[in-house]
């Protein structure tokens, strides 16, 4: 009986692995990725200081934060670790 309900959830345990691997490599990428682009949202919110947009400098701080290495990255690694336990509990 465990044996075949094995062999019939090796296709989800297969695509749950496939969908790991791949969030995993896009994490490594966002990571650069991510620090570059909250930089630049950065100075552009003390430049709407600087010009007086505070409203507009505010929101371009809470872009920097949620786009920063620490708030997506941090996410995408709980995903990862909610699929890889789901992947063990199906073995």
């Amino acid at each position: 009986m465990r044996f075949i309900l094995r062999t019939l959830l090796l296709p989800l345990r297969l695509l749950l692995s496939v969908i790991t691997f791949i969030i995993t490599f896009l994490l490594c990428i966002m990571g650069a990725g991510c620090g570059v682009i909250s930089v630049i949202v950065s100075i552009i919110a003390v430049a709407a200081f600087v010009a007086g947009e505070t409203t507009g400098a505010i929101a371009f701080l809470l872009i920097a934060v949620l786009v920063s290495p620490f708030a997506l990255p941090a996410v995408a690694d709980w995903l990862i670790e909610k699929l890889r336990a789901l992947t063990f509990v199906l073995k």
